[in-house]
């Protein structure tokens, strides 16, 4: 019983310093998440329990296995026996170190590799091997006087400080399998450091004191914790919320109780007006050269004379759109979008081929345009499988430069083409890769006039950098074809922690979802649209000012009812807004917005990015 207790009572302390660990983090990383001391003293007892509870569980597992190991070993050393032991709870981790091995193996190119699954078990073995003798290292603590434990114990917690940095930081919300893997052997590694204590002899240690009384003491702290945590939980909404934005191991241990998946948001939508309902007709501009300039990961929020100086100034002489969204913050869909008028990642759960659907290239062919495109092959790198085809046919532009270029120098290509072929009506899409990551430093270019450090400033250094060449670009086109319509965006947003991630691709928040727009064309006003617009709305919008009649098939709406300065359609009649990334889906109108989330089917699609 006694090792029994132990095994609790090391799961419980190893538990707790997780607990800590990622307390600490949450309050540090997120101080504005907590507004007083009893939401982060809520906060920390819920994670306290949920770990300490697990920890404690998962430690009279191990010492099961262990007791299992002494019954049926008949040797006679400790240090024989702590070979025993190491070997047993070594290959009790084999499963879950292969999976997890498997996981982070799983990329495109490694899959393509002959001897993947060879590659697959090497690694595996030779992490099983490590751990084997880290193993046997801890637990001869005990029997080696030269063993420095206490250092033992302090590498453990900065190991597992580093792993749930790592947890918080490398691909966000994004293989689940990793980061279990990296919270259980941050667990692990904190559970070793208290054995190594533990095994210190002559002292008044966690091994003195390791009985079952005290093993069940700890236990019903354990429940003492859960039962006020629980209720704590019922009580405020909130906090369930700022567990799953802000602890990794305390939200993916919650997300395990019944009826402690993230409550929806609900909010009552206004209906939608049909076309009839829209009395007012938007700008007709026949003929004109039209240009669609898109960047890559760019925020709403850094369309400001802070960040980008030249093309705040440009957007200010357009029309406007204050709140964009993408339908999916995950590049190839979200162009893919904006390209066809159509919810392309929704279409293609349903099993239609994105290279099916009608692209604006096409319409604007058939109406005697010169079509050319501009673009990296990254914007096809997730999901590529299902891009094959639209990849080959190239959005279906006559003329593509499919190749990776800076921002200077696709500025560059699109001057060219059109000085080289000089058509006389033309639709050009050019996409900007800055300021995508990873956030490269470039010559010259500061932030509050100093160089990036930083990785918030080195993207806002790669924003800048994009400004100047985007302006560019529209002063060329703006002084060779000044009667051209002029439309920027982006693909999605880029999050830097607001809501515990990095990057984009997986969540329907403003940092990720919301995206600069604005039109310039000759005859428009400046206008400013504070309603909810979508990237799907762009396409029917750009053929509605070229005096185009949109595909039926498209699904978005002409904004340009709503894009004259005076007597404009009310915002009110916007259309509803909606977007989606894996199971989560959300709707915006007006002011509201409502998120949902949902269990993913079997067959649901992958959109990590």
């Amino acid at each position: 019983m006694r090792g029994l207790a132990r095994g609790v009572l090391v799961g419980f302390a190893a538990g707790l310093v997780l607990a800590l660990i990622e307390s600490v983090r949450a309050f540090l990383g997120a101080p504005l998440a907590f507004d007083s001391i009893a939401e982060r003293a809520s906060f920390a007892i819920t994670i306290a329990s949920l770990c300490a509870g697990a920890g404690a569980i998962a430690g009279l597992l191990g010492a099961l296995l262990v007791a299992l190991a002494d019954r049926f070993t008949r040797e006679s050393t400790a240090t024989r026996i702590a070979t025993w032991r190491a070997r047993v709870l070594t290959v009790a981790l084999a499963v879950p170190v292969t999976l997890g091995v498997g996981t982070l193996l799983s990329g495109r190119r490694v899959s393509a590799l002959p001897a993947h699954s060879l590659l697959v078990g090497l690694v595996s073995f030779v992490a099983l091997v490590a751990i084997d003798l880290v193993l046997r290292m801890v637990l001869r603590a005990g029997h080696a006087a030269r063993l420095p434990r206490a250092l033992l114990a302090i590498a453990s917690v900065l190991i597992a400080i580093a792993l749930v940095t790592i947890d918080v930081r490398v691909l966000p919300r994004l293989y689940p399998a990793f980061h279990v893997a990296l919270e259980g052997i941050a667990a692990a590694s904190l559970a070793l450091g208290v054995l190594a204590i533990a095994h210190r002899r002559r002292e008044r240690t966690l091994a003195a004191i390791a009985s079952p009384s005290a093993a069940l003491v700890a236990l019903i702290a354990v429940c003492l914790g859960a039962g006020w945590s629980l209720r704590a939980l019922g009580r405020h909404p909130a906090l369930r919320g700022a567990i799953f934005k802000n602890a990794q191991a305390g939200a993916r241990l919650l997300a395990l109780l019944p009826g402690s998946a993230q409550a929806p948001v609900t909010a009552t939508l206004p209906p939608t007006p049909s076309s009839s309902e829209l009395t007012i007709d938007g700008p007709h501009l026949p003929g004109a050269d039209v240009f669609l300039i898109t960047v890559d990961a760019l925020r709403a929020d850094r369309l400001t004379p802070r960040a980008m100086p030249r093309l705040s100034a440009i957007a200010d002489g357009a029309v406007r759109f204050e709140r964009a969204y993408t339908q999916v913050p995950h590049t190839s869909f979200a162009l893919a979008t904006l390209l066809t008028g159509k919810y392309a990642l929704s279409l293609a759960a349903l099993g239609e081929d994105p290279a099916s659907h009608e692209t604006l290239a096409e319409v604007f062919q058939r109406d005697r345009y010169k079509t050319a495109a501009f673009f990296p092959p990254s914007v096809f790198y997730i999901d590529h499988e299902r891009f094959l085809e639209v990849e080959k046919q190239l959005y279906k532009f006559e003329y593509a430069k499919y190749e990776h270029l800076d921002a200077r120098g696709r500025t560059q290509q699109v001057i060219d083409f059109l000085e080289r072929e000089k058509p006389p009506r033309v639709f050009v899409w050019a996409h900007y890769f800055e300021p995508h990551e990873p956030y490269e430093l470039h010559e010259g270019v500061t932030i509050d006039g100093r160089a990036p450090v930083t990785a918030v400033e080195r993207y806002d250094g790669e924003v800048r950098f994009v400004d100047g060449e985007v302006a560019k670009l529209v002063d060329y086109i703006r002084r060779t074809r000044p009667g051209a319509i002029i439309a920027f965006t982006a693909d999605h947003g880029e999050e830097f922690g607001e809501h515990g991630g990095r990057y984009h691709g997986t969540t329907l928040y403003e940092e990720q979802l919301r995206v600069p727009l604005f039109i310039s064309a000759p005859g428009l006003a400046p206008a400013l649209v504070k309603a909810p617009v979508a990237l799907i709305d762009v396409a029917p919008t750009l053929l509605g000012l070229g005096d185009i009649v949109p595909s039926a098939r498209m699904r978005g709406r002409d904004l340009g009812p709503w894009m004259w300065p005076d007597h404009r359609a009310p915002e009110t009649s916007l259309p509803i807004v909606y977007a989606e990334i894996g199971s989560k889906k959300l709707v915006a109108s007006g002011a509201l917005r409502s998120a949902t989330a949902s269990r993913p089917r079997a067959n649901s699609l992958s959109t990590r990015h």
